[in-house]
Order: C-alpha cells, then structure tokens, then sequence
C-alpha cells in the first residue's frame, strides 16, 4: 500500500517590507507637497484667494503627514519589542523616518512662510528683508548667497525698484566695503526686483584673497512713491550660519 506523502512549505515572514512600501508612500506624499509649494512659490502673481486655498492644501497635507508618522513609529516601537525586524532593516527604517520627519519640518517652515504672506493683518505694511543666508562653496572663498524679499500690503500694488549687496571687512589690513558687481560671479551683480508678494534672489560671489569678510550691507530701494527703502547690515557669522 502507498504512503501518502504531506508536503510542507516554510515561508519566512518578513513585516519590515509593508514597513518599508509605507515609508516609501509617506516620502513620495511630502515630496509631492513640497513640489506642490515650490510651484506655487515661483508663481510671481497668483492672488490672495488662490493663495489662501493653497495655504489650506498645505495644512491638510501636513496634518495628514503628522498622523502617518505617528502610525509609522507605533509599529515599529510593536515590531521591536516582538523581535521581528532585524538590525539591519531597523537601522534602514529609522533613517527614513529620519527623513521624513526633516521633511516634514522644512515643509512646516515654508508654510509659516507661505501663512505670514498670506495674511498679513498683524504685520506692518510695506517691504521687508525677509531672509539673507550665505551658504559656503566648493573653492576658497566662494560663497552662494539667497536674499528674499516680502511686501506686506493692503491693496495689490506691485513693488519694483533695486537691492544694493555689500560686503565689508579688511582686505589686506585695510577696512573695505566690496560692491556686488565685484563679487559676483554671474551677470553684472545688480538685482532688480519687481513682484506683488514676494521674490528670491539667488548667485555666487567670490571673496578676494586676503579679504576677511565682517558684515554683509543690504540696501532696498524702491522706485515711485508709497513704499520706504529698506536697510540691514548683518554680521558676517549671522549670515553663514
């Protein structure tokens, strides 16, 4: 008489990859949220209304965001204690999260941005230096800079006029103040600005050597009437930070 013979088939359960196809969904959602914002940053002159409906976008997006994370480290605090993820794919995931959650924040820092912009009523009107960073380069001396400009404004009036960039310190122990067009490495160093809410500017410089930079002198003056000049003078550390 035949024996009847049982076959048995040991598949190993690995939970750690629908772990990773979530992280992966997350990553690809703040991705398209930040394209989302950037897209609607470079636009020059969408109005107020469209503005605020992409605000609102923006912070259901966000909030979406917030909860996934929350899942995400539930189940792999559960995932640990269960000793079911191996080390290698722990380290793997929490690097990810590690990313997501860095995007997320930078994502929230743009919304503030995008929020003062948007609704002004608690700010004073007119323009202002939002932000100024210097970021170093690949050669010595070389810098990149990024200038942005905001207008907070009660009716749709578009600003235009200049931006005067200096930088001073001591140039072979003598005290300096070196223009833009001596620093820049593209185009004639003159920013013109002209936008409704607001605008970037972006360029290298390249400092002379032997010239110890101490501060950076940004000047904003407007064309026609209505809007005041703006002056800043940074320290030089401040703005590398």
């Amino acid at each position: 008489m035949a024996t009847k013979t049982t076959t048995f088939v040991v598949r190993q359960h690995r939970p750690w990859k629908a772990l990773f196809a979530g992280v992966f969904l997350i990553a690809a959602f703040v991705g398209s949220s930040y394209w989302l914002f950037q897209h609607a940053q470079e636009r020059a002159g969408f109005d107020r209304q469209k503005a605020a409906l992409q605000r609102d976008k923006l912070e259901d997006r966000i909030d979406l965001l917030d909860a996934e994370n929350e899942k995400l480290r539930a189940r792999i605090a559960v995932l640990e204690r269960a000793g079911q993820i191996d080390r290698e794919s722990h380290i793997k995931v929490r690097d990810q999260v590690k990313e997501l959650q860095d995007e997320n924040l930078e994502l929230k820092q743009e919304l503030a941005f995008y929020r003062g912009i948007v609704s002004p009523d608690d700010r004073k009107a007119g323009l202002k230096i939002q932000s100024f960073q210097l970021s170093r380069g690949q050669a010595l001396g070389e810098f990149r800079y990024k200038l942005i400009l905001t207008q907070v404004l009660k009716n749709d009036k578009v600003a235009q006029g200049n931006v005067a960039l200096a930088i001073g310190g001591m140039l072979n122990g003598r005290p300096e103040q070196l223009p833009l067009s001596r620093l820049a490495q593209d185009g004639d160093g003159k920013l013109h600005f002209k936008f409704k809410f607001f605008q970037n500017f972006e360029g290298d410089i390249q400092l002379p050597e032997g010239f110890r930079p101490e501060s950076v002198h940004l000047v904003v003056t407007p064309s026609g009437k209505g809007l005041d000049k703006v002056e800043q003078r940074l320290d030089w550390q401040i703005a590398e930070s």
